[in-house]
């Protein structure tokens, strides 16, 4: 009997402490694979951020929530919905841009974080979640370094920036997301710490517009 209670101790063990890696580095990026590929496949089909089509406002920030896992599969994306794509070849990381700031646009990509933004134009705006796996969502944006390219499309054009800058500030520091007159600029979002008391910052400036 103690041997069976040993061996049941041990397998719990290891299972509580694999638990973690393997949702991270093999269910979440599983998952996920199967959303980014949905939403890229809509955003290189020839979508502009179409300011015709009528949405609610979702910029709702208190709102957020962390990633969870069991709902990527019930998201539902609509092809309206998805603006683009963001590239950051130097980090590796593509992902669809959607609008809004909501649970379901940050749970497969980046978000935007203004109703009426445009690429290229004024200060862009995307959010985007963190994660402990530094290869999923948002998380590599610690990794893009001075001079780093950050490339948006809208499936006509593409919007290179320059990473000029990146700092980490307090949530209410909502201004760092504000246009800024005579420049056209980019500004990525997310948490930096793991409980989600701060938010880094990464500023790029627009270098080109390529179609």
């Amino acid at each position: 009997m103690k041997k069976t209670i040993a061996i049941t101790m041990i397998v719990l063990g290891i299972i509580l402490v694999s638990y973690q890696p393997t949702l991270d580095y093999i269910i979440k990026p599983y998952l996920l694979d199967k959303e980014y590929d949905k939403a890229l496949n809509l955003s290189h089909e020839t979508i502009t951020a179409n300011t015709t089509v009528s949405r609610e406002p979702q910029f709702d920030f208190n709102a957020i929530d962390s990633l969870n896992s069991s709902e990527i599969n019930e998201i539902d994306i609509k092809k309206e919905d998805v603006l683009g794509s963001i590239t950051v070849p130097s980090v590796s990381m593509e992902l669809p841009i959607l609008y809004g700031t909501t649970n379901e646009s940050l749970n497969v990509g980046a978000g935007t974080m203004k109703p009426d933004q445009q690429m290229g134009e004024g200060n862009y705006a995307l959010a985007g979640h963190n994660n402990t796996n530094r290869s999923l969502l948002f998380a590599p944006i610690r990794h893009i370094e001075k001079g780093d390219d950050i490339i948006l499309s809208d499936g006509k054009h593409q919007y290179v920036y320059e990473m000029v800058d990146s700092e980490v500030v307090e949530p209410h520091r909502t201004e760092v997301i504000e246009d800024v007159e005579g420049k056209e600029t980019l500004t990525l979002v997310s948490c930096y710490s793991d409980d989600g008391s701060d938010r880094i910052i990464v500023h790029g400036e627009l270098k080109r517009v390529v179609e």
